[in-house]
């Protein structure tokens, strides 16, 4: 038996980036309605920059075992948003982000790729009075996941 469970891979991704920016809060999977204590603001009342992580699942790739279907080439991926107060600030974090990734292993995975993009640019989110409050800048980058044998 194989097992395809990138959480190893994901794990690592989050720890890394924790690790790289101590200072940013990394929070995985979205965020719901209500307030986040991670997300700060400063003195002014800007909003401190803060990153988030969707993961995908194992999706086949283009190789194909004759073993067994959990050998074929498999790829999972994460998008990754930078919320900042201005959109240089969102993008300048996010093409750092992004040069720490590509070509880094995560646990038991390949090498990190650039994946199909999203939305590069910073765009703006409105405040209640429609008026630009913060800025986001997403990226997607794919990691190629190992099948481990369990028994």
């Amino acid at each position: 038996m194989y097992t395809l469970n990138p959480q190893a891979a994901q794990d690592s991704i989050v720890a890394k980036l924790q690790a790289e920016y101590p200072h940013i809060p990394v929070i995985q999977d979205g965020l719901i309605d209500g307030d986040y204590a991670e997300i700060e603001k400063f003195a002014n009342g800007e909003i401190k920059p803060f990153i988030i992580l969707w993961f995908t699942t194992a999706r086949r790739g283009n190789a194909k075992s004759f073993q067994n279907e959990k050998l074929d080439q498999h790829r999972a991926g994460v998008d990754v948003v930078v919320v900042a107060r201005n959109g240089s600030e969102a993008r300048k974090l996010l093409n750092d982000i992004g040069d720490k990734l590509i070509g880094w292993k995560p646990e038991n995975a390949g090498g990190i790729v650039k994946g199909a993009g999203i939305w590069f640019q910073s765009r703006a989110m409105l405040d209640s009075n429609n008026r630009p409050s913060r800025w986001a800048a997403t990226d997607r980058f794919d990691f190629g996941i190992q099948a481990n044998k369990t028994i």
